[in-house]
């Protein structure tokens, strides 16, 4: 017994959840549509092409029938378009959905994370991690003054220091280049 190309109740597209998604349903219909739409372009050519050819042969009858079936032709290519537009402006809009519905879904999720962090946040740890730092700084600013620093924390900026600096220097002084080999570059 010879299977169809349909697959078998194990195979089913209920294993895959995109086959059946309207999305891709969408998706195969529009292309289907796309196909059609260039054979009947092709065709609307051809059925020209004879019209001329009965023309040429002067074969009057035979010239309009041909011209009026391209015509219903082109009739049906430009209600395969519309519709091949509207189903794009419609997939484009379920994806769009889609993705509103996935940020929103994520969104959710987030806002759920940061209540639980929040509930376990606990401020008397925060500071007492605070006062060890507090400790900590001034552990570092008595070791700074042993080894000949000004009292100041380490790693603070002098703005007026930074300013009186600034003041002193005319010109910005770079680093000689004297030592280095200048290589001229030879373009060809």
């Amino acid at each position: 017994m010879q299977r169809c190309c349909r697959p078998s109740g194990e195979e089913s597209a209920l294993s895959d959840p995109l086959v059946n998604s309207p999305i891709q349903v969408l998706h195969d219909v529009r292309d289907a549509l796309e196909m059609q739409c260039r054979r009947l372009w092709y065709q609307c050519i051809e059925q020209k092409l004879k019209a001329k050819r009965f023309k040429i042969e002067g074969n009057q009858i035979r010239c309009l029938a041909e011209l009026r079936h391209r015509q219903e032709m082109v009739d049906t290519y430009q209600r395969y378009v519309n519709l091949h537009l509207r189903i794009s402006s419609v997939l484009l809009s379920m994806q769009e959905a889609e993705t509103v519905n996935s940020v929103a879904i994520n969104l959710s999720a987030a806002n759920k994370l940061f209540n639980t962090l929040q509930e376990s946040l606990d401020i008397g740890k925060i500071e007492s991690l605070m006062d060890s730092l507090d400790g900590h700084h001034e552990q570092i600013r008595e070791v700074a003054m042993v080894l000949g620093g000004n009292g100041e924390r380490v790693g603070e900026f002098d703005e007026s220091a930074a300013l009186a600096e600034l003041d002193r220097e005319d010109e910005i002084d770079f680093p000689s280049l004297a030592g280095v080999e200048r290589k001229e570059r030879v373009f060809a």
